[in-house]
């Protein structure tokens, strides 16, 4: 219920918006479009692998809910990808716990 869309279409709308946009980096990174180098500058911030932690459990129990077996596919894939790249880089692929909360000025 949080996260369909008929709780909150905007919200939704928002989130497959987000979703669509890391999918199509990942077609474009799997297809070998765009190479190791750029991929990862334009994540070098981790987004990816924020958002499938954060989004991965939902989005893999919409493809089985709502028999939407491509959804993210090439997300996840960057998603795993990224992880390699932050290894190969001597970096940690977990994402801190902080990146997704609101932590107030002090």
């Amino acid at each position: 219920m949080k996260y369909g869309t008929s709780s909150n279409r905007e919200e939704a709308s928002m989130k497959y918006a987000v979703w669509y946009f890391w999918d199509g980096l990942g077609f474009l990174y799997r297809n070998g479009l765009i190479d190791e180098d750029t991929m990862y500058s334009l994540n070098s911030a981790g987004g990816i692998t924020y958002m499938w932690k954060k989004f991965g459990s939902v989005i893999q129990e919409i493809r089985t809910r709502y028999n939407m077996p491509q959804l993210g596919v090439d997300m996840e894939y960057l998603a795993e990808e990224h992880r390699k790249m932050l290894v190969k880089r001597g970096y940690d692929p977990e994402p801190p716990e902080e990146l997704g909360k609101y932590i107030p000025d002090q």
